[in-house]
């Protein structure tokens, strides 16, 4: 319940930055509707992506988990027979399966940092255009017209980090509809230790 009330608050936090940014031009207000969808587009296609790799990234890392409990439980057969070598190998192969999970992972991470940067600089950069387009556009150099201009460039950075927290909430978050449908990869066999070798 507390996740669930710091995201409406972030939410009506976001809606408060906007507002202020968009008061210096009210251009902004149409120019958000694009930015936002791109936010959307973006985050869907990422959460998609991740759950699937997430589910990768454990299915892979299981095997390791039981590996390390078969072995624990027969350390004194392993030294008798004189096994540590193959079982080394076994976990060596098992760590690389679940390490290549693990850095799609990290690739897609920063696949998403990317692209949020890049819709965050778009937005800064639209932000500063509209704010010397209004300043020029009302013929005269008011401290008023500077004033606006200064409050919707410092209220900026502060909207793109909360977008990027309700996306990032968005992204962590599973569907409310329930358990996402059972993926292609459940069917992928266990690799067992003894089949790794």
């Amino acid at each position: 319940m507390l996740q669930v009330g710091a995201l409406f608050i972030t939410l009506f936090q976001t809606v408060a930055q906007a507002a202020l940014v968009s008061f210096n031009s009210l251009w902004m207000v149409p120019a958000f509707v694009p930015v936002l969808l791109l936010f959307y587009l973006v985050a869907r296609y990422f959460r998609n992506s991740s759950r699937e790799m997430q589910r990768l990234n454990s299915t892979s890392g299981s095997p390791i988990y039981a590996a390390f409990t078969e072995a624990l439980n027969g350390a004194c057969s392993i030294q008798a027979t004189g096994s540590q070598q193959r079982f080394r190998r076994a976990n060596l192969k098992l760590m690389n399966h679940n390490q290549q999970a693990a850095f799609l992972v990290a690739v897609a991470s920063k696949w998403l940092s990317v692209r949020m940067e890049a819709l965050c600089t778009m937005l800064l950069t639209l932000t500063a255009v509209l704010a010397v387009y209004e300043a020029t556009e009302s013929g005269h150099r008011s401290t008023k017209a500077a004033a606006y201009a200064g409050l919707a460039l410092s209220a900026a950075p502060a909207l793109t980090d909360m977008l990027n927290f309700l996306l990032q909430s968005y992204t962590a978050h599973p569907s409310p509809a329930g358990s996402p449908p059972p993926s292609p990869c459940d069917d992928l066999p266990v690799i067992s230790l003894s089949s790794a070798v």
